[in-house]
């Protein structure tokens, strides 16, 4: 099942701080606690058009993909 969205927020941080966090997807696990896992898929690209997986503790595994960085 594919769905599309976007989201967006304002944090009262510097950008490198959150951009710290957010990438390298190995750190998914401290922004989402039903994640166990986060990886970069091999063969995709650092930046615009990286996929992202998370695996979550109910076995499912999520794919995001960065479509542009603001």
């Amino acid at each position: 099942r594919t769905l599309t969205f976007d989201e967006s927020i304002d944090l009262p941080h510097p950008c490198a701080t959150v951009w710290n966090l957010i990438e390298p997807p190995e750190k998914a696990p401290l922004l989402d606690p039903t994640c166990f896992a986060g990886y970069r898929v091999p063969g995709t690209p650092a930046g615009v058009g990286a996929q992202h997986a998370h695996q979550h503790v109910n076995g499912m595994t999520t794919v995001l993909e960065v479509m542009e960085y603001e």
